[in-house]
């Protein structure tokens, strides 16, 4: 199962389900952000969740559930901050808002 803002994982399986998240129309509602993906792919209890960069609260989602669960999880980061600390900002930030 894989998340993200814009189609760019590709998987060869069978199995494979591709969620992708969506702005507000000219009406103002349908936005669909990553964190409802994150939950919806949570629920639905796949062997693996791959979401394409982890930027906002959806972060706080996926570190509550690599804690709490037997499920092993792997993180990959980008930029000048250690990865610990850009998650755990984030994770401050979406119990923030």
């Amino acid at each position: 199962m894989s998340a993200e803002e814009v189609y760019e994982l590709r998987f060869d399986h069978p199995d494979w389900v591709a969620m992708q998240t969506r702005q507000s129309g000219l009406e103002g509602t349908g936005e669909i952000k990553l964190r409802h993906l994150v939950k919806e792919a949570l629920r639905m209890r796949p062997s693996r969740i791959v979401v394409g960069e982890v930027r906002a609260e959806e972060c706080l989602d996926l570190h509550t559930t690599s804690s709490s669960t037997p499920m092993a999880s792997m993180r990959s980061t980008t930029g000048s901050r250690p990865t610990a600390t850009a998650c755990e900002s984030r994770c401050v930030q979406a119990c923030v808002r």
